[in-house]
């Protein structure tokens, strides 16, 4: 999995390696939730930028980047 399509339309990219490094400066925003008795937990996806939604190849060219990191 590279990609998660939230139920609210927000898209989830993995990031892993460098590319995880590259977002997170980047200041995505990372999917971390709390777990049962409240610690929150960070996952390995990112939600996809307001602008690569506007601009589909942007947005290709990003979930290729993801993918060529896994």
């Amino acid at each position: 999995i590279f990609a998660i399509l939230h139920g609210d339309g927000s898209i989830w990219l993995k990031g892993v390696g460098g590319f995880a490094d590259r977002i997170t400066a980047e200041g995505w925003q990372r999917w971390i939730y709390a777990r049962k008795g409240g610690k929150d937990t960070a996952m390995p996806y990112w939600r996809l930028p307001d602008a690569a939604l506007d601009d589909p190849d942007l947005a290709c060219s990003l979930a290729r980047e993801a993918l060529s990191h896994l």
